[in-house]
């Protein structure tokens, strides 16, 4: 997905591309008891997924331009008419790098809020404890539902999901891990190992982003949908 996105960004961002479910193959699993609000909250959420989507899409381009620009500050190579200071393009690139993880992640912890509704594991779906454990151990109790939590427990078994949760986490948390340019060894902008709690499978920053939205992304969609054929199926 990411290799055409140099090609179709803009497109793909204006025209909603990133979203690859239709609400009306998800509504129609919908249980029928729920109130105009809930039925609302769930209309929300499912398009909070897109717009988390098309978030992590922008702040991917803009995280490769703004470092791009900061190179060319260093450089004294940009136009006199812009902003000549490196530090403001580096507080820009580190910036988007940031929100692309956060982003990402916040579609991805939205799933439990959108799958109760489904499911109708707490009545009230804006209880604080719905949430991964809640949702899986309804799951693990309906041998229909195998499949969904397999998968769930697939995603957050991941490598990159547990890479994406703790640097989300240490961002918001701890501390902001320290950001290599990369400009004076010429090589792409990276995270410094020291400053997080675990090792990561590349430290590459752009390597990273892409790695964890073409994987983790198609995993979140495929959870909805399992969860949502399931519900049809039991029901």
């Amino acid at each position: 997905m990411f290799a055409q996105l140099d090609r179709a960004s803009e497109r793909a961002m204006a025209e909603g591309l990133t979203m690859k479910l239709a609400l009306d193959e998800i509504a129609v699993a919908l249980p029928d008891h729920l109130s105009p609000k809930t039925i609302e909250r769930f209309n929300i959420a499912f398009r909070g997924l897109s717009y988390q989507s098309d978030y992590c899409l922008y702040h991917y381009e803009q995280f490769k331009a703004e470092h791009e620009r900061h190179e060319a500050a260093m450089r004294g190579a940009l136009p006199l008419d812009q902003i000549q200071n490196p530090q403001y393009y580096r507080i820009a690139f580190e910036a988007n790098a940031y929100a692309f993880f956060r982003a990402l992640h916040a579609m991805i912890e939205s799933l439990p809020y959108l799958l109760n509704i489904i499911l109708t594991v707490k009545e009230d779906v804006e209880a604080r404890d719905v949430n991964w454990k809640t949702l899986t151990e309804w799951l693990t109790e309906r041998p229909d539902f195998e499949a969904p939590r397999k998968q769930i427990k697939t995603l957050r078994g991941s490598s990159l999901y547990k890479q994406l949760n703790t640097l989300v986490n240490v961002t918001k948390h701890r501390r902001i891990p320290r950001i290599d340019s990369g400009n004076f060894a010429g090589s792409r902008p990276r995270f410094c190992p020291d400053d997080l709690d675990q090792e990561f499978e590349s430290h590459n920053i752009i390597q990273l982003m892409e790695a964890a939205y073409d994987e983790l992304h198609p995993q979140a969609l495929e959870i909805i949908l399992s969860i949502a054929g399931a519900r049809q199926a039991a029901s």
